[in-house]
C-alpha cells in the first residue's frame, strides 16, 4: 500500500465525512456546512491519499505564521493506522 501527502487541498464534502465517520466523529456529519467552513478557514490543510485517490487522512489547523502552529484534527483511517511511514513511500 502507498500513500501520498498533499498541502492546501480541501477535500470534497462525502469525503470529509467518510474520513470523520470512519474514526467515530460522527458529531461532525451533523453539520456538514459547519464542518466545511472550518476545514476551508483553516489555515492548513494536508491530506494523505492512498494508490487510488482515496482520502486516508487529514491534518487542519491554525498558525500565526510566526511563532504559533496548533494542530486542531488530525485524522487517520483506521485501516492505515498504526503502519510505518516508510512503508507507504
Amino acid at each position: 500500500m502507498t500513500s501520498h501527502l498533499t498541502s492546501g487541498e480541501i477535500p470534497e464534502m462525502d469525503e470529509l465525512l467518510r474520513l470523520y465517520s470512519s474514526v467515530g466523529w460522527t458529531a461532525y456529519a451533523g453539520d456538514p456546512e459547519a464542518l466545511a467552513r472550518a476545514v476551508q478557514q483553516s489555515s492548513f490543510v494536508w491530506t494523505a491519499r492512498d494508490e487510488n485517490g482515496e482520502l486516508i487522512g487529514l491534518v487542519r489547523g491554525l498558525t500565526d505564521d510566526i511563532s504559533i502552529l496548533w494542530v486542531q484534527t488530525l485524522l487517520i483511517n483506521p485501516r492505515w493506522q498504526r503502519m510505518a511511514w516508510a512503508a507507504h513511500r
